[in-house]
């Protein structure tokens, strides 16, 4: 009888002991639930308006990146430039494809070290409209080195990032160099494209040069003529490739830049787009030339810097076979 008894209490005891085990377990789990997030930043694309952040925490210097229409446009101070479309995106797209692969702290304490308190960290808020959407801190990042199995292979490291919801105070570590993303001043993100087509959408170029200079290129079926004269088809589509896709970082400061009277002028027609015309303006003994492309109204670039101006204004026989 005492035998069956405490047989049934070590029964009973175990029993208790298991639930107390499983329930445990299931609030922890429910615990990590709640603090693992599987996303960090979940909005939609097209829902973002705005993109507000500073490279240096430690200056005012704010960058605003605003969408206006089917344009993104980025403040400078007082100034708004036209910004680069592809650059804007790819700042959004680092952000919605956010996925945490680790909790690296859960409270306050932590937030210094990895960068991600309010001094040390950068600020990043998504705007819809004047709501704010989302809003994150960027921490610091870390790099591992990774053996290789190959010694042939260049060897592969693995890049971090730490990074904390603005009113939360868990710190997530996500996979990639999240901050280099954001180091960008509204200089780095200005438009610098000239020419935004394919070469072989190019159908005329005209020249119009001082004196008896000018001249124009026209394709005729898949011959390219200058003036009546059938061209080197390898010099003319070396030139329309350098043209079709052109851009330049030497912008000019405006406030520096006086317009005047274009001595050279191209204007390139091509399928499906208007016609584009670039300037080249007197400029000083730097510069050479004021480069202006009506592809991007408001900026200037310098003409002389990685020799722009010779890119682009060419001359008849840069097309002509050698006689």
């Amino acid at each position: 009888m005492f035998k069956k008894m405490n047989f049934r209490i070590l029964i009973i005891v175990f029993l208790v002991l298991l639930a107390v085990v499983l329930i445990s377990k299931y609030v922890d789990s429910r615990r990590g639930e709640r603090t693992f997030k599987k996303e960090l930043v979940q909005v939609d694309m097209n829902d973002i308006t705005a993109v507000l952040y500073n490279p240096d925490p430690k200056t005012p210097d704010e960058v605003k990146i605003v969408r206006d229409g089917g344009q993104w446009k980025v403040f400078s101070g007082d100034k708004v430039y036209r910004a680069d479309s592809s650059m804007v995106a790819g700042i959004i797209t680092s952000l919605i494809n956010l996925k945490p692969e680790r909790v690296a702290a859960t409270d306050e304490s932590k937030w210094k070290e990895f960068k991600v308190d309010d001094t040390s960290g950068t600020l990043v808020t998504l705007l819809k409209g004047e709501d704010v959407i989302a809003s994150l801190i960027i921490g610091k990042f870390s790099y591992t080195p990774q053996p290789s199995q190959n010694p042939y292979q260049k060897q592969q490291g693995k890049m971090t990032s730490y990074v904390r919801l603005k009113d939360d105070k868990v710190v997530y570590a996500v996979d990639g160099f999240l901050k280099f993303a954001f180091q960008k001043d509204a200089n780095a993100l200005r438009d610098k494209g000239l020419v935004r087509t394919k070469k072989e959408d190019i159908i005329r170029l005209a020249f119009n040069y001082p004196g008896d200079s000018s001249f124009t290129l026209t394709r005729q079926g898949n011959s390219w003529m200058v003036n009546g004269q059938v061209c080197d088809s390898v010099k003319t589509v070396r030139y329309l490739a350098t043209v079709a896709r052109l851009s330049s970082g030497d912008l000019l400061d405006e406030t520096n830049v006086t317009p005047g009277y274009a001595q050279y002028t191209v204007t390139i027609e091509a399928n499906n787009m208007n016609p584009i015309e670039l300037k080249a303006i007197p400029a000083d003994t730097v510069n050479k030339f004021i480069i202006t492309s009506s592809l991007n109204p408001g900026a200037y670039f310098s003409g002389g810097k990685n020799k722009l101006f010779n890119k682009i204004f060419v001359s008849s026989k840069n097309f002509l076979p050698v006689q």
